[in-house]
């Protein structure tokens, strides 16, 4: 279901700014070469240690090698190439990510900004491909976690597409900060996210709302025992339900309506989702939602296993 696939996919991608779980120190020097080889020996001694890191329960695989260039007051550093292979087998081709790192007074903290591919693609199932239209990450890099301890997001114009049917998931735009904590264990602290104007679109580029909003506030903690490397709870809302399930309802009625199949299991969801969740006073369309992440890997909402369900972004 290509509705799920791009929420399943871009939350996989945002994991790769979470600080991988490590210890040790890189000190921070002048902006010239001895200092790019320097991060970049780093960077390398890092990922080759990690055959078997996990990004929210898949695999990462590198190609390739780090390139660090010397600028006038930061350095660039792109990444090998990167794929994450889920449990199932499906593999999600990330490719080459970049960052632009400053030294600051702190010798273990960078300043950072950070991008992926604009275009990222799936071999699964159903094969497609995840756009991003627009995108401004930065936060600061620790090098002690080897990754991002704080870190600020927006991406715009979101895609989806399924290779075979073109259909697929659009959201408009998406915002993500955390201020995490280190620990012995790797991470934890406060994670935000907020997404707006939901739909899904099918194979002649005719839309339908999935949601208005999403507003989701979690506190996650690193885990090295857990299926995932991570546990969180989360406190989630929903608005524009209502609207979308009368409003695919109708297209369903409609005799010219295309691909009504995929519209009924969108309508199924939607309508498990609207029925779960808890009405929020003052707001008739919008319904809140305790989610879950436990050691077991289990997606929990509202105290119930939903992780068939979540699968089920695998399944057309």
């Amino acid at each position: 279901m290509p509705h799920l696939k791009l929420f399943s996919l871009f939350f996989t991608c945002l994991f790769l700014v979470t600080p991988l779980l490590v210890s040790s120190a890189f000190a921070a020097a002048t902006i010239d070469q001895q200092g790019a080889t320097a991060l970049q020996e780093r960077f390398s001694k890092e990922i080759a240690s990690r055959k078997d890191i996990k990004v929210a329960g898949s695999t990462a695989d590198f190609s390739g090698n780090v390139s660090v260039t010397p600028k006038s007051n930061y350095y660039e550093v792109t990444l090998p190439s990167m794929k994450l292979t889920n449990p199932q087998g499906e593999v999600l081709n990330v490719g080459k990510v970049v960052m632009n790192m400053m030294p600051t007074d702190n010798q273990n903290e960078w300043k950072s900004s950070v991008a992926v591919p604009t275009l990222l693609t799936y071999a699964g199932k159903n094969p497609g491909k995840l756009s991003l239209g627009s995108q401004k990450a930065s936060g600061v890099w620790d090098m002690d976690m080897f990754g991002f301890k704080t870190f600020t997001a927006s991406y715009g114009n979101i895609t989806y597409r399924d290779n075979t049917t073109n259909e697929g998931t659009a959201v408009s735009d998406l915002k993500v900060d955390y201020d995490l904590n280190k620990s012995e264990s790797g991470f934890s602290g406060p994670v935000n996210i907020t997404a707006s104007d939901m739909n899904f679109i099918d194979g002649k580029d005719q839309k339908s709302p999935l949601a208005k909003s999403l507003k989701v506030q979690s506190q996650i903690a690193a885990d090295k025992n857990a299926v995932r490397g991570f546990t969180q709870s989360s406190q989630a809302e929903i608005s524009g339900l209502s609207s979308a399930v009368n409003l695919i309802s109708t297209k369903l009625k409609d005799p010219a309506t295309q691909n009504k199949g995929q519209l009924q299991k969108t309508l199924g969801i939607l309508s498990v989702l609207q029925m779960s969740g808890k009405p929020v006073t003052g707001n008739d369309d919008t319904r809140s939602y305790n989610v879950k992440t436990d050691a077991q890997g289990r997606t929990l909402l509202n105290g119930v296993d939903i992780s068939l369900l979540m699968n089920a972004a695998s399944i057309k």
